[in-house]
């Protein structure tokens, strides 16, 4: 059984998902967000699966995060 499951990752995700949107300290927002595209970006399946999601909820923390950062980081993974 691997590490990080797939399971997990998804847990960890909608985790993360939730603590973004429940917060708006933009401190915690950077780290929220950091250790979700993390995730993301180490399964690519549920990246893609999750894609729209993540962007819309990043997008509405857009006075909180960078969101055109943020969001670069995703494209910039898909196109591997």
């Amino acid at each position: 059984m691997p590490f990080w499951d797939e399971e997990l990752q998804e847990e960890l995700v909608e985790a993360f998902m939730t603590l973004i949107e429940r917060n708006d300290h933009p401190d915690f927002l950077d780290s929220y967000a950091y250790y979700l595209m993390e995730v993301l970006t180490n399964n690519p399946e549920l990246l893609e699966q999750k894609r729209a999601d993540v962007t819309a909820l990043i997008l509405s923390k857009e006075d909180d995060l960078d969101a055109e950062d943020i969001l670069s980081r995703i494209d910039d993974e898909e196109e591997l």
